[in-house]
């Protein structure tokens, strides 16, 4: 809606970095998809990744796979760590799932995780069988 948002850039030596005026467009092709207005960030390559914060429920529910440009992938974290979000861009699984030690949000809600990689892989297999997820 009306809310301001501005991106987290995941990127090394942003300090030295030349920025240009830019405008940040959400993916619904619609011209009421504004997110930034006129803001300096520096040139970022297709695979360069933003963090935006707090963005909301409804912030990729209307967004559409049009001329050719793919949905944004999305991942959804509740961690008040960075460290979740950094560890979802390496491939380091160990790092990305939230074990039963960490003391994230979820232990104060009482959700319960597994306590190592293997119980979650465990936790994939369905009549003996591995289900990997895509």
């Amino acid at each position: 809606d009306h809310s301001r948002c501005y991106p987290i850039l995941l990127k090394d030596d942003l300090e030295d970095a030349v920025c240009y005026k830019s405008s940040i467009w959400g993916p619904t092709c619609d011209g009421l998809d504004l997110v930034c207005k006129e803001i300096f960030i520096p040139e970022l390559d297709t695979n360069e990744c933003m963090v935006f914060k707090d963005m909301g429920a409804y912030t990729i529910s209307g967004a559409v796979a049009f001329n050719g440009i793919p949905l944004p992938k999305s991942i959804y974290t509740v961690s008040t760590s960075w460290k979740t979000i950094e560890a979802a861009f390496s491939n380091n699984l160990d790092e990305l799932i939230p074990f039963a030690n960490n003391t994230s949000c979820h232990a104060s809600a009482g959700i319960k995780f597994p306590k190592s990689l293997s119980e979650t892989k465990e936790a994939f297999k369905i009549g003996g069988k591995e289900v990997k997820a895509n």
